[in-house]
């Protein structure tokens, strides 16, 4: 019964070891429960072991059902140093047609994981922000916005 016990943790501490090399920079920023601003901006400092990676970037948006929108219009500007700017503007669908959110859920609260860019290099000392461009000064019902970058 020790035997055993002591694999688990050994496959434990393994796949906690491999999930880290794979994700190797995941931050969340929580949102005021008041709303998110059209001035707010959202800033991720990226940080991670290795001076350059390659791989996915993906966006989490957190919300709940008081959201009153189908998606979520987000200007997000990367900067690699400060001689390198890049500026995109994304829309992302939060549900579908009729109204049944996209993502994993449970009580009300959802979490949508999408792809941001595809196939970049990551340095050490990038800086993204995000900000939204809804029509409306603030918007309600989402609780954070994360940045998860997968690499390849």
């Amino acid at each position: 019964m020790r035997l055993r016990h002591l694999v688990i943790a050994a496959l434990c501490v393994i796949a906690t070891a491999c999930i880290g090399h794979r994700y190797p920079y995941t931050a969340f920023t929580q949102l005021r429960p008041d709303g998110w601003a059209y001035g707010d901006t959202l800033t991720f400092d990226v940080r991670l072991t290795d001076s350059v990676a390659r791989g996915d970037m993906l966006l989490d948006i957190t919300h709940d059902n008081s959201y009153p929108y189908s998606n979520l219009w987000l200007e997000i500007t990367h900067r690699a140093d400060s001689a390198t700017v890049a500026r995109d503007t994304v829309a992302v669908t939060l549900c579908d047609p009729i109204g049944k959110w996209y993502g994993r859920g449970i009580e009300g609260l959802y979490q949508l994981e999408t792809p941001l860019k595809e196939d970049i290099l990551l340095t050490d000392s990038t800086t993204i922000t995000i900000r939204h461009i809804m029509r409306l000064d603030t918007i309600r019902g989402l609780s954070r916005i994360g940045l998860t970058f997968r690499s390849l």
